[in-house]
């Protein structure tokens, strides 16, 4: 028997295939914010913060709504070849599917032109005639600035919500994947893993609980710890890193007058 990856298995009769996506689970939510948390976005430069709407009408099949953005996507790296993108599927109070994401590679697309080709792009693979949804079916926002990195944090915080307000961010019938990269070989991924001894990583996890405690509600820290929610991440400024830093260094000189 051969899997659809081309790896064959030895043992048939016990081999179970991936079971369907019914929700956006805390696990996906976690690997959402994580991929997000660990792109190198001096290397990609500033990304464009997308949305894709659909017009008054729209299929009730989710395999439709995949089968139009993967048709957008063809479509867009046809014109731009190294496009690359990270994109999550959410429901709209009407209950139509809305696409959202962080995109690179498409120069033009901070413009007045590349918002008129995304409009139009969009526009004419969901099949649309509504004139409304060609003004307003898609959005571009180019996130720079000094605080390009304050916005890109919130947005990656904000895209791997469960509910957001009253309303749920998943939709209530299994819709396949809420989230995926689209030209993954363009993405600079950046991870750096440091291995410390225990009693550093007891005064790392002694500091870093202190601060998410300070800035996070007593009802979510609570509800992380037991599981319930996302994991808890922490932005930290170059001076906030030097303060870790130097806690350290003072603490190995106690250790050196100990001795």
């Amino acid at each position: 028997m051969k899997h659809k990856t081309g790896r064959y298995l030895n043992n048939p009769v016990n081999y179970k295939p991936k079971s369907e996506v019914k929700t956006f689970s805390r696990q996906s939510r976690n690997k959402l914010l994580k991929t997000l948390l660990s792109i190198d976005y001096d290397a990609m430069g500033s990304p464009v913060f997308f949305t894709l709407t659909y017009p008054g009408k729209f299929s009730s099949d989710p395999l439709q709504w995949k089968k139009d953005f993967n048709a957008w996507v063809t479509r867009i790296k046809y014109n731009h070849p190294g496009l690359c993108l990270v994109w999550r599927l959410e429901p709209q109070k009407r209950g139509a599917p809305h696409y959202s994401g962080f995109l690179w590679g498409w120069d033009t697309l901070g413009t007045d032109e590349g918002r008129q080709e995304l409009s139009r792009t969009w526009y004419e693979v969901v099949g649309s005639r509504d004139e409304k949804h060609l003004r307003a079916g898609t959005q571009a926002i180019l996130l720079d600035g000094p605080d390009r990195r304050q916005k890109i944090y919130y947005l990656a915080k904000y895209q791997s919500k469960k509910t957001k307000g009253a309303k749920n961010e998943f939709f209530d019938y299994p819709v396949g994947r809420y989230w995926g990269v689209c030209g993954r070989s363009n993405l600079a991924i950046s991870k750096e893993t440091v291995d410390l001894p225990r009693r550093e990583w007891m005064l790392v996890r002694r500091v870093l609980r202190k601060r998410l405690e300070k800035v996070t509600s007593k009802g979510k820290f609570k509800a992380v710890l037991n599981q319930q929610e996302v994991g808890l991440w922490s932005e930290m400024s170059d001076k906030e890193i030097y303060r870790l830093l130097n806690f350290f260094e003072d603490q190995e000189q106690k250790d050196c007058l100990k001795l």
